[in-house]
């Protein structure tokens, strides 16, 4: 059992090719009781006040924390501490090994369409049945004719995918495509519609499945514990599939809010930073967006495909100011994601008990992003 005040709660923005002016970005954060957190902001409105100036205002921060505690019910604050950028892989293998207990959600698909690996050869069309999946026996016998379940695991095609060179890849993700008609070049995982993610085999905007060739295997010989993949790693070591824009989008609508184009990299997108920013802090979408889940395309999935639970922003985030204004300045918005990963990580954590929120029925090949 691991003690909630304990965990450590991180987020990872992932890039194919770190270097210094595209690293990989990893946020930190812990759960900070409610009670603490309001005490705190009363403490610094009730010290205001009694400097004189700004008397007013400080007993309205006041009141909004009293009414931001009573909207969360009690649940922890998510009190951000950390954010490092790693400009090499060796620099991300070493702090993949950092001691637990932390849960993180890192932003780049585990793994790649069923259709996709199917056409290829490498599994079979359909998922197994969870239920055969628990009773089929002896699992060294998958892939034998009249085996239970064909299908060879995902640390199997996690490694064969990695034994594949980038060139040879796109190459075979390409061929794919010509051979498909327009309008269907791409397989994709069911966890895409609710997510409203890109396909996972994309090798440009975004390139995708070049993230996935590059951080899948580095999860999986790290040994951290990978739910919904049959990889039973180290259990106080847990990786989540992230994806940053499911949680924009429940809190601005689908606003553009980042850029790596600096042409791009407008004022009215560091507004939206901003915002984002503030429903975090608040811990609420702001005004003009409805439903989350019917922001993130929820109704969009395919028939069968699960649709709940939807990510809800449920806990307000505290920001270190060095880290706030890092995440408003960076317009590429790689801080800022690695901040809703771990948005999503406290989500996932709230969930433990249940799967981490993933889907009974998760293929265990394609996997499925936390809150879709």
């Amino acid at each position: 059992m691991i003690d909630p005040s304990a965990i450590r709660l991180l987020g990872v923005d992932f890039t194919s090719a770190p270097r210094r002016a595209k690293a990989i970005t990893a946020a930190g954060a812990a759960l900070l009781p409610a009670s603490a957190q309001a005490a705190a902001v009363r403490g610094a409105a009730g010290a205001g006040a009694g400097a004189g100036a700004g008397a007013g205002a400080g007993a309205g921060a006041g009141a909004g924390a009293d009414d931001a505690s009573a909207s969360h019910a009690g649940l922890p604050v998510i009190e951000l501490r950390s954010l490092v950028s790693f400009d090499t892989f060796a620099g991300f293998e070493h702090w993949l090994h950092t001691p637990g207990p932390w849960v993180g959600a890192f932003d780049f698909p585990f793994g790649l369409p069923r259709g996709l690996l199917a056409d290829w050869g490498w599994c079979a069309e359909r998922a197994p049945d969870p239920v055969a999946r628990r009773t089929s026996g002896d699992p060294s016998r998958a892939g034998e004719s009249g085996a239970a379940d064909p299908d060879p695991g995902w640390a199997v095609l996690t490694e064969r995918l990695a034994a594949i060179g980038r060139p040879a890849l796109v190459e075979r993700l390409r061929a794919f495509c010509d051979a498909r008609p327009v309008g269907g070049k791409f397989a994709h995982r069911r966890t895409d519609a609710p997510a409203g993610s890109s396909p996972s085999m994309k090798w440009i905007n975004p390139p995708v499945a070049l993230m996935l060739h590059e951080g899948a295997p580095r999860l999986l010989r790290a040994g951290v514990h990978l739910p919904g993949l049959g990889v039973a790693g180290d259990p106080m070591r847990v990786a989540l599939e992230g994806y940053p824009g499911l949680v924009a989008r429940a809190l601005i609508g689908r606003e553009p809010y980042k850029s790596d184009d600096r042409a791009r990299q407008t004022p009215e997108r560091t507004a939206a930073r901003a915002r984002i920013i503030a429903s975090l802090e608040a811990g609420a979408a702001a005004a003009s967006v409805g439903s989350p889940a019917a922001s993130v395309g929820a109704s969009a999935a395919p028939v069968g495909a699960p649709v709940a639970p939807a990510f809800q922003l449920e806990q307000p985030v505290r920001f270190d100011p060095l880290i706030r204004q890092r995440c408003l300045d960076d317009a590429s918005g790689d801080s800022l994601d690695a901040v809703l990963c771990v948005v999503l990580a406290a989500w996932g954590w709230r969930r433990r008990a249940d799967g981490w929120g993933l889907p009974a029925d998760t293929d265990p090949l394609e996997g499925w992003i936390v809150g879709a």
